[in-house]
């Protein structure tokens, strides 16, 4: 359930959106460096290959009086082997999904098309070549003269030989493009198309199959939609949705809602933590100084969304552990965080809240506190963190006060 903004009666802090400006500095005036990786030279390393793509775009034309804009989003699944002499050999399958339409003075005509097939991978180290068959199942309507008409589509065909560069290549790690003969298809029939794609690949083993399915499910989990980075990293394209993301709300956070505050936050988290273990030779492939300029990105994310989430709505004493612990697992708050200030901020935000909670379970005249959910909560929460807040105008540390009155506080991180 989405919880509307409220005003509260605890003390607020006034929201500098410092890193606002910043992020704009990043998406708008940063272009990432191309990494040192050049195409390899031998081509991909003999052993077998797994990777993951998606081509998408969109094609427009004019037949007859009728303008045609047609969209697709296919993504597929790789499977290769590289042999000594170079030579390549494989399986591939693929799904999808497209729609067109199109207007004109006679009508309208619209279709929602789904797409699945498979073939053989075939071509050498340097250049894959895909062959298959793809099948096109769905239905068209078409609108005039007060009329619609419904036909239903199911075709096999075959696949005009697609071709999969190898754009770079470190340690047992690639990633390149593929399917830009689709676009040079619809081109040859007289469309004006934008479409592409890119593939990300891994050299199996047990160790690497499992961070490639982890990185192939961040690259989707946030949606379509992000911008597209010289690296061409679906990861790094990830993180840049979610700047994407927060830059859009921070604009307009007292219209939104926590929910989508925590929805953020999480995949902040995620992809950080995801960009903080990536191997030296993921590093290489990404290029160092992508990394960092997007974990720096996320972490500024982190930051403004406590800073001014804590200034716009009430939370709750769960809402705001989960704050403090995502800003301390992300280290966008404490020793070493990127931006001081920034960071300074964020934690004395999360003081400060923590203080109006407790104030709220304060028994002046035993000058102590009740014991709640809420007051053991902040109180371990903040003996962790080594913490003191501000209760009725002393200072209360968190680890003593939660010694007193609780027994032996939680050890410190």
């Amino acid at each position: 359930m989405l919880r509307p903004p409220v005003t509260s009666q605890r003390r607020r802090r006034a929201w500098r959106p410092a890193a606002i400006a910043i992020l704009a500095i990043v998406l708008a005036g940063f272009v990432p460096q191309a990494h040192a990786v050049e195409a390899p030279d031998d081509g991909l390393a003999t052993g077998p290959w797994t990777a993951s793509g998606i081509a998408s775009g969109s094609a427009t034309a004019s037949v007859g009086a009728m303008e045609i804009v047609f969209n697709v989003d296919i993504p597929a699944d790789f499977t290769f082997d590289i042999h000594s002499d170079g030579s390549a050999d494989g399986t591939w399958e693929h799904g999808g999904s497209g729609t067109f339409t199109g207007t004109g003075e006679q009508g309208t005509v619209h279709g929602d098309l789904r797409y699945s097939g498979s073939g053989a991978v075939g071509g050498t180290n340097r250049e894959l070549l895909l062959t298959g068959t793809s099948r096109t199942v769905g239905t068209v309507r078409a609108g005039g003269a007060g009329q619609t008409m419904a036909f239903p589509v199911d075709n096999t065909s075959p696949i005009p030989t697609l071709r999969m560069r190898v754009t770079a290549e470190s340690c047992d790690e690639a990633y390149g493009e593929w399917a830009y003969t689709v676009e040079q298809a619809f081109e040859d029939e007289g469309f004006s198309a934008t479409i592409g794609g890119h593939w990300l690949g891994f050299r199996e083993s047990e160790a690497i199959k499992d961070h490639a399915e982890e990185l192939f499910r961040l690259s989707t989990q946030t949606g379509s939609g992000a911008p597209p980075v010289s690296s061409e990293s679906p990861l790094l394209a990830t993180a840049a949705n979610v700047i994407r993301r927060y830059n859009e709300l921070a604009d307009g956070l007292r219209a939104a809602s926590l929910d989508e505050v925590f929805d953020i936050l999480a995949d902040s988290d995620a992809v950080v933590n995801t960009l903080r273990n990536l191997s030296d030779c993921e590093v290489e492939l990404l290029g160092a100084a992508n990394v960092e300029t997007y974990l720096n990105g996320l972490t500024f994310v982190i930051q403004g969304l406590i800073a001014g989430g804590l200034d716009v709505f009430e939370v709750t004493s769960a809402d705001w552990q989960l704050m403090v612990q995502v800003a301390a697992r992300t280290g966008a708050i404490g020793a070493g965080a990127v931006d001081p200030a920034a960071a300074a901020q964020a934690e004395q935000a999360l003081i400060d809240e923590g203080s109006a909670i407790l104030a709220e379970h304060y028994l002046p005249e035993r000058d102590t506190f009740e014991q709640t959910d809420d007051s053991v909560r902040v109180l371990a929460t903040g003996a962790a963190m080594g913490w003191t807040y501000e209760v009725a105008g002393e200072p209360v540390n968190a680890r003593a006060t939660y010694r007193n009155a609780f027994g032996p506080a939680p050890e410190q991180p």
